[in-house]
């Protein structure tokens, strides 16, 4: 009976000591900081940034595929996308020899596509909204922040006009689809129109018409007029021909 017992004290042993080399599933404390990393909404991979050179470099000092430190680099812009050029004494050995980073992508996947999207969008924002450019640059300037040329503008406003004007008239006459099924049996018309000029006093030539129905309160059309089109200083006798298109 002795000799069982001895054995059967052994057989424990020996599993308490083999529980003590096995593998465990050890969960690790998640220090605190973790939890308040969240993850990056959808929304902002698809905006823009205003970053400033300083730290954008700060970002470089080390090779972002190997790790080692760079021995050379340079932040060149290419109208508002940044364009980091390195050297890194590793994977600088190989082609290509001269590494590149770009702020922005393509506005087109292909080879020799030299056009940046965010380049391409701010243009025809520019368009889409009524800025002009030169107050966009006398801005750009004032805040130091790298803008596209005249020139590149220029190319893809001739692109993008009639693009934006096909969109424009299809919009136009949405709205005077709207406008007629609201006034179906009505005798008359509720509209409403204002006028004014670029800048104030004589020295003014631009100015814009702008014709709206109280009703439905929509816009139905706008014209833009310069001076000597009016054949006199008051440019609102130019609203019944804002009437006339509107209603056609």
């Amino acid at each position: 009976m002795n000799a069982c017992i001895s054995i059967h004290l052994t057989w424990c042993l020996l599993e308490q000591d083999a529980s003590l080399f096995s593998p465990r599933t050890i969960t690790p404390e998640v220090p605190p900081y973790v939890r308040k990393v969240g993850e990056t909404k959808e929304e902002h991979l698809r905006q823009y940034f205003l970053v400033e050179g300083e730290q954008l470099l700060r970002l470089f000092r080390f090779c972002p595929e190997c790790g080692q430190k760079l021995s050379k680099v340079e932040l060149t812009p290419v109208g508002t996308a940044p364009v980091v050029r390195f050297l890194c004494p590793s994977c600088s050995l190989r082609a290509p020899y001269v590494n590149r980073w770009e702020g922005q992508k393509r506005a087109v996947h292909h080879s020799r596509e030299r056009m940046f999207k965010g380049n391409l969008e701010a243009c025809v924002s520019l368009i889409t909204t009524g800025v002009r450019f030169v107050e966009l640059n006398r801005f750009a300037e004032q805040m130091r922040m790298s803008l596209f040329s005249s020139t590149f503008f220029w190319k893809i406003f001739s692109i993008a006009k009639p693009a934006i004007e096909t969109v424009y008239c299809r919009h136009e006459d949405h709205i005077m689809e709207v406008v007629r099924s609201h006034y179906e049996g009505e005798s008359g018309l509720q509209l409403a129109a204002d006028g004014a000029y670029d800048s104030r006093g004589y020295s003014a030539l631009i100015g814009k018409v702008v014709l709206s129905d109280t009703l439905t309160k929509l816009i139905l059309r706008t014209e833009v007029l310069h001076r000597s089109e009016t054949g006199e200083n008051d440019i609102l006798h130019k609203y019944r021909v804002s009437f006339r298109k509107a209603l056609l």
